[in-house]
Parts: structure tokens; sequence; C-alpha cells
């Protein structure tokens, strides 16, 4: 810390000590294929003052008096241009980027007026115009204008891009273990122990420079995907000083100033975000339960938070503040950039009103599903989020950088429940009351150091390389569950409120957490060579990603001797200390022992286990560049090595051991300059996830199933054929369609065990499963409108089709009470459409812009449901954003955005002979919010 001070003093210092003196920095590129033109020049016409650009295409000419120049651009066997008449003021940094044209016979030169340079979409859309494979972006001024506070909300604008529960990333239509996320190219960890996909809720959009996602498989990139492959980029070091900072206040329809706000109390640090140890396991009530005695049990009951229950408290505003500091100096005589950012939010959510429902098909003649349960729901949520970055990089010569990137994620989520209905599946007129309280503390901290090195001397070719080490971690501190039963024929009775441990699940507290380390290194190393008139060059490398996963779960149960019509409607009471252990009506003397805790030490040792995964990784691609086709051609080995233990060593092991060669071959037909004709096929895989392999049972606790591992699970194998037509009409424009075919052979998917008596989901590699799709994107400015000059429109749609085998054991069950039941379904998590819209209004004049987005995806497949009883859909959900704001002066701005406008609901139901039955439906409420943000 003291050492980034020093830094940023002397950032500070040194930018009015060269006030007097105007600088210029840019890039020279290459304006058909976007790459670094390292060596290119830029003198100051009628003088000896020039610069020459380095490893990253990037220039720097300082020590400029104020005046107006003209300036040269050059490169061999490239068009050399001039820029007349720029001018400088003293002090001013000016970033100007050149783009210079290869020539095959002769060099000419290429006069144009100097022009402002500005970072908008279009420099994404260059980048995905010239790209090897499909892909597709979202830059950080889209990011900006939609308003949107995190990456997973931003990311759902990309064609074919859904999220699930609000943070996970599905890419055409695919579940979480098709896709793969990066951190600036090294690999994340998920923080979800049942999930393949990285937590995108956890990253402040503020912090984010662009997210690319590819869609096609190049050697050079990890082979773990289907769907896509999602780069996350911090933002870098700026051209010149900057200092920016905001403030941002919400209020929602529902949750904000709301007097009946569900809550509980919790710790001193939970406005950071993790938990200050209030919420621990006391010593005394760790290990295993059966060995105390009875005056110690009652110790250990007695020594837990006696909270097990919501309460009602009133919620205040939403709030959200960043802070970035960047600058880009000299440092013994070479430059030096660094960017700090931090962020910070504090959330509230809240419904009640929500439903929830269980149906079943009884048999096969039935017209209409039975109820087992329906209730009425109600939560509230308090939810902290914060993230600080630093990126440093240094370039200690022209042809060699370092980077050092630093990044801290740290989220706390609080929520208390209350659900009441009837339980018609064991008494009519008996119901059921649950409780549950939870603390979900995640964290992500990722250190990555990096180096870019230009060789001239050999083949002038590029190593880069990077070290990435990411620790993570899931706490879940003290979850809680409290059921009764209550009959209302009854109520002034002592039998009103009852425990009926035979109907539903003891009184129970959860104790988990998951820790994870990932170590990432890859090693590139790019040859360039000629091929006719054009650059091609050859790639190869190396990368080892390895992974080690700690996951331990402590289940305590509240067990009583005494009737369960002790419980009275007052958790408090039912759980004080008169009532606990040898406590309770003087039980030392033989009257009944009271409520005591109780645990199972093999069932918390199944259910906690130790994973590790190492892939190893060598590839080779070449990219051949003629005048009017790229090819890129390579292939790829992977080696997988990966094993989950138990602690309960009866249990088996999963263990995964597969050699790979996958090959990828892509071709770009420039038609003309704007219109390009892609095709790529590439074989990817995707391995099954620590807890898919490892064999212990957890349980969903809305639904009352039971998911169990399998460890015989195989990696699957994916064959991807893409076919892409794009046409970019003018910069920041493009209409593009797209059509897409899967072929996968042993998918993982998630079924339901047949033999099993109670509803039990376990993940099983079935035979075969296809998928096809199409997209189609468009945006264009409406310039040509005089009227509409300041407008822009954009939409996206995606359409996937996709079917899975069913295994024959499962389908049997099915058919027993749906006897047309087909044998196939599609694809966990698949949706069948995706749609995105927007229209952007830009007044550069008068300093106002807004943004209008409109979003939906359709039904997809959320929950497998035994025997012949239909499956969950997770139902369509539009939402519609829109943020307005207001350029003041230079450097002060505010905004005004609405979210969720149309305050759809979150819905899920099965569906039968045409009717829908709910499984579980909430509103979450409209936002709206003030911000003001300041930068220099």
């Amino acid at each position: 810390m003291r050492k980034l001070l020093i830094i940023v003093l002397i950032s500070l210092l040194v930018t009015p000590l060269m006030a007097q003196m105007a600088l210029m920095r840019g890039k020279i590129t290459d304006a058909e294929t976007g790459e670094e033109l390292i060596g290119a020049s830029v003198m100051i016409v009628g003088t000896t003052h020039g610069a020459a650009a380095d490893l990253d295409g990037v220039y720097s000419l300082g020590n400029m008096e104020a005046g107006t120049y003209t300036l040269k651009c050059q490169y061999i066997s490239y068009e050399a241009q001039i820029i007349e008449n720029v001018q400088f003021k003293s002090g001013e940094i000016k970033l100007l980027d050149f783009q210079l044209h290869a020539v095959g016979v002769g060099l000419q030169e290429v006069v144009i007026e100097a022009k402002a340079i500005r970072k908008t979409d279009a420099a994404l859309l260059a980048v995905q115009r010239k790209a090897a494979q499909v892909m597709d972006g979202i830059s950080s001024q889209t990011i900006g204008r939609s308003g949107d506070q995190t990456a997973a909300a931003a990311i759902k604008r990309v064609p074919g891009i859904t999220i699930k529960d609000g943070k996970y990333v599905y890419v055409r239509g695919l579940g979480d273990r098709y896709s793969t996320t990066s951190l600036n190219g090294a690999e994340l960890p998920s923080l979800d122990p049942n999930k393949n996909a990285v937590q995108m809720d956890l990253f402040p959009s503020n912090l984010i420079d662009n997210m690319l996602i590819y869609k096609t498989f190049t050697a050079d990139l990890p082979a773990n995907f289907a769907g896509g492959y999602v780069n996350i980029e911090t933002k870098d070091f700026p051209d010149r000083f900057t200092l920016s900072y905001g403030v941002a206040l919400s209020v929602n329809t529902q949750s904000s100033f709301n007097s009946n706000f569900l809550t509980y109390p919790g710790g001193k640090t939970d406005f950071l975000g993790f938990d200050d140890g209030s919420r621990a396991l006391p010593a005394i009530a760790q290990g295993d339960l059966r060995l105390l005695d009875k005056q110690q049990l009652t110790d250990a009951t007695a020594s837990l938070n006696k909270i097990m229950g919501p309460s009602k408290g009133t919620s205040f505003l939403d709030q959200r503040y960043h802070f970035s500091l960047g600058n880009q100096i000299d440092l013994f005589k070479r430059p030096f950039g660094f960017i700090l950012g931090l962020s910070y939010s504090n959330s509230y959510s809240y419904y009640d009103g929500g439903e929830k429902g269980l149906y079943k098909l009884l048999g096969a003649n039935e017209t209409t599903l039975n109820p087992e349960q329906t209730y009425t729901d109600s939560q509230g949520s308090k939810d902290v989020l914060w993230g600080a970055l630093l990126n440093l990089s240094y370039k200690i010569s022209a042809n060699h950088k370092f980077s050092l990137n630093l990044l801290h994620n740290q989220n706390g989520e609080s929520s208390a429940r209350y659900m009441i209905g009837e339980k018609l599946s064991d008494e009519i007129g008996m119901f059921v009351e649950t409780r549950t309280l939870q603390y979900l503390q995640r964290s992500l901290s990722s250190a990555q150091l990096k180096g870019e090195h230009y060789l001239p001397n050999l083949f002038q070719s590029k190593v880069l390389w990077f070290l990435s080490g990411t620790n993570s971690a899931q706490d879940e501190p003290d979850m809680r569950f409290f059921t009764n039963s209550y009959y209302p024929a009854l109520d002034g009775s002592s039998f009103a409120y009852v425990i009926e441990p035979s109907k539903y699940k003891l009184p129970a507290r959860y104790f988990r957490n998951m820790k994870e380390q990932n170590f990432d290194f890859s090693a590139d190393v790019v040859v360039p060579f000629k091929l006719s008139s054009k650059k091609s060059e050859v790639k190869f490398g190396v990368r080892s990603i390895y992974k080690y996963r700690e996951f331990r779960e402590n289940r305590l149960d509240y067990g009583f001797n005494f009737s369960g019509a002790l419980y009275n409607n007052d958790i408090e009471a039912f759980f004080a200390d008169e009532n606990i252990g040898l406590n309770y009506q003087n039980a030392a003397i033989g009257n009944p022992y009271g409520l005591f805790l109780q645990n199972s030490i093999k069932t918390n040792n199944i259910n906690s286990y130790d994973a590790e995964q190492l892939v190893s990784a060598a590839y080779a691609t070449t990219g051949l560049h003629f005048s009017k086709i790229d090819f890129v051609v390579g292939g790829r080995m992977e080696y997988t090595h990966i094993t989950t233990i138990s602690l309960d060593l009866d249990q088996p092991i999963g263990r995964i051991r597969e050699l790979d060669f996958l090959p990828a071959v892509n071709a770009n037909w420039h038609i003309t300059e704007k219109l390009n004709l892609r095709l790529g096929y590439g074989k990817t895989l995707a391995r099954p996830t620590f807890r898919e392999l490892a064999p212990y049972a957890s349980q969903n606790f809305q639904g009352g199933e039971t998911f169990v591992g399998n460890a015989n699970l195989k990696r699957s194998l994916i064959d991807n054929i893409d076919l892409r037509t794009e046409y970019f009409m003018n910069s920041g424009e493009i209409l593009s369609f797209s059509a897409f075919y899967k072929r996968f052979l042993n998918p993982i998917e998630m079924v339901d065990n047949p033999v099993a008596v109670n509803p039990e989901i376990t993940w099983q590699n079935v035979n075969k499963a296809e998928l096809f799709g199409i997209e189609v994107d468009a945006r264009k400015q409406l310039d040509f409108i005089h009227a509409l000059k300041n407008l822009s429109v954009g939409g996206n749609f995606t359409y996937v089709y996709s079917y899975v085998s069913i295994a024959a054991d499962e389908l049997a069950q099915i058919r027993a009470t749906d006897p047309e039941h087909p044998d196939t379904r599609v694809m966990y998590g698949q949706s069948p459409y995706i749609f995105n819209a927007f229209l952007n209004y830009q007044n550069n004049e008068n300093g106002w812009n807004g943004n209008l987005n409109f979003n939906v995806s359709g039904p997809r497949l959320d929950l497998v449901v035994k025997g012949g009883t239909p499956d969950v859909y997770e139902q369509a959900r539009a939402l519609l954003n829109l943020k307005i704001a207001k350029n003041l002066n230079q450097n002060w701005s505010v905004s005004v955005s609405a979210s969720n406008l149309l305050n759809s609901d979150y819905r899920k139901s099965y569906s039968y002979e045409g009717k829908d039955y709910l499984y579980s439906t909430y509103k979450t409420g409209t936002s709206v919010s003030f911000g003001v943000n300041y930068l220099f």
C-alpha cells in the first residue's frame, strides 16, 4: 500500500510539472488486420522529432510546444499517412491513432485532416470484423449506456446470451457446463459448489473494459466449451491522468423503506460483505455430538444462537459508489501506467404474495395434476458487493512489457424467508410453516503477472505469457430451517401448532464452506511470415491449469423427547434455555431429556469432499491470410486428470483420465471490404464438475428433491459447426446472420433416479444430443434521416432447438404414468429463443444521452421431475430498462435510470394437457436510480 501511495503521489506531482509541454500518444495498426505495426514511426514534418511504435504498436511523442503541426506516420511496405493541421495546446495530452494500408508495389502517401479519435462500440466491432473466429462482445460504452451494475446484467445484451438466477451465463441456450469464463485470459473458478459457471454478478460493471464471447473454437483457446468462451477484460491504465467517482441512490417499489422487510440480526461486518464470526459454530458444538455426555450436550445446544425465524425491520435505499484513479507517466524514462478502481453497493430485495406449489401426476388416465403442496411465499434479502482493482504495467524497453493485475471481489447476502401453505399430500386442513435464515458469503481474489516480448532478431516473433493465481471461497455459516404444522381448525387448543418430524424434516442448521485455489500458466509464441503479399503467422504454446477444492458440510438437527405440541407458535420460547437438555423439567432426575442437537459424522463426511483437477495442454495453429480469404487451422492436445474423494472413505472415488486431440478449422471470406462470410469447425469437450463427480447427497430446500453425485461420469465430446455472414455498414453498425449445429457424444444430463423411492436427481452420461440454432444481429445509426441523426437502434434474436435422449430406465418409469411421452427432451437450461432490442440517443452538442433496452428469453427446463409428472420450466420474463444522462460540463454529469419497468414476475411452472400449474412465482418491483458522476 505504501508503494502504491508513492506511485500515486509521483503521478500527481509529475503531471503538473510537465504541463507546459504537449504530449501525443496513440497506436499504429494494420488497417485490414488490426495487427500492431511494431517499429512504425511518427514524425513531425519539417523536424527530426519523432517516435517509434513499441511491441503494442503504441508510440509516445513528447516535449512538443503549443502550435499547429503536420504529422507523418510510415512503415516499410505500407502507405504513409500524413495528418495536417493538428493543433496542440500547452500541457495537452492528445490521443491519435493511425491505421496504415499495406501496398504491393510502390508507396503512396495518404493525406487526411485531423479528427477526434473516440473509444466507442465501433472499436469492438472492428475487432469482431477482423477476428479469426465467430465472436461477439459488449463494450464499456454499451454497459454505461444501459445502466447495468454487474457483468451479469450487462452480458445478457449480447446475441445468444441468457442469464440464469441473475448470475450464471448460458450461451446459445446451453447450460452452465458448456461455457467457460476467464478474467484477462486466466480461467476463473465457480463459487457455486453445484455449478460449472462463474457467478457473473460478482463483477461490478464499472471495473470492466469489455467482455468478448468466442463462439467458435480455435486451438489457442481452452477447449472446455461448446456454447461460448467468455473473457472479461478489466480496465487498463489510461493514456493520461484520470480521476473519477460517482454516487447513485435507488428506490425500489417493493423493497425501499419497507417496514415489513423480513430480516434477522446479523454481524457487525455484514456491511462489508463478510460475517464477523457471530454466525460461526461454537467450538463445543463441533465434532461428533454423540460422544458428549448429557451436560456437555446441554451446553453445546445452548451455545447456539436461538434465533430461528425472521423478524420485521425497515429497509433503506439502495446505494452505489465507485472511484477510479489512473495515469501513465515516465518512470526511469520508461512508460509506467496504473489504474486503481474501487466500487461498493448495498441493495435490498423483497417480495411478498409469492406462490409456491408442488404437483404430481397420479396415473396414466389422469387429466389434471394432483396438488401436493401450495404455499404463499415472502422473502427479504440484503446484498453487499464491493470490488477493488489495481492494474500496473511497465515497459522496460520498447520491446518488453510486464503487467500485474490484482483484483478482489467480496459479496455477502443475508436473506430471510417465510412460507405457509396447505400440505394436501399428508392431510387436508394441515398447513405447514417454513422459515429459512441464510447468510451467503463469497469472495474472489486474483493476481496475474503477464509478460509480452518482441524479438526482432528471432524472426520478429512475439512471446506472451502469464501466471495467474486465484483464491475463491463460498461460506454459508449457520443456515437455519424451522418447519412446523398449523391446524386452523384447532385454533385455541394446544394442538393448533405442532412439530411433526414424521411429515417433514426437524429444525436444522447447516454450516457449509467451500475453498478453491486455481493456478493458471500459459506461454504463447507467435512467428510471422509472408505468404503471397499478406502477412501470416504460426502460433504455438502450452498451458496448464490446476484446481484444488475443499468442500465441507456440517448439518445439525434439533431432536427432542417431549411432545411436538410444546411448540406454541413462539420460536423464541421453544428454544429457551429451560427447554434444552438437562434444563428441561429436571431431566437430570429421570424426566425426559429436553431439546438437543444431533448430527451424523458419517453423513457429514459423505457430504464433504476434496477434489483436484489438472488440465495440461499444448497447441499449434497457423493463420494463413490471402487477398480475399483467411484460414486459421490448428490442433490442441489436452490431458485431463480429475479426482474427487469423499471424506467417507467407503464412498467411490470420482476419477477421470483422458487425452484428447481437438482440431479446429476457421475460414473467413472477405467478399467485400464490408462483407464477411465465415465457416468454422471445432471439436471441444465438457467435463463434469467436482460436485457431479462427488458421491454426496444435497437437498433442494424449495422442492424437496435430493441431488446425488455420480462417480462414474465421463467427459463429453462435442462437434461444432458455425456459419456466419456479417455486413459492417458503417462505423458501429452491423447486420449479421449465423447458423450453428452441435452434436454431443456422452452429454451429461440431469436425470431422475428411477429406483429411488423419493425424488432423487443425479447426473448421467446419456447417449447423444443435438442442437441447432440461428442468430440475427443488427445495429444501425439513423443519421441518414436528419431529424433522427442522434438516434441509433439495434437488436438481436436467437432461436435454438435441441434434443437429448432420455435414459431407458428413466423413460420406462415416465411412461408408466405417461405412455405417450417422447424418448427425448430439450437440453437442460436451454431457451428456445432470446431477443434483445435497444434505442440509443446521443447528442454531443447539448450533452444529453439516453438508452432504452429490452430483453426476453423463452421458457427453459429448470427441474427434472420424477416419473411422468411434467418437468418444471422457467417461463419467459421480459425486462425493460431506461437510462437518461446529462453532461453538465466537462467534468460533471447526472443520470436517472429505471430498471424492470414492466415488473414481470419470476415464474416456474409445470404444463399438462394444455394447462399450467404453478411451481413458484414472485415479483421484485421496479427501481428508479439517481446518480452523480465526476470525471477529470
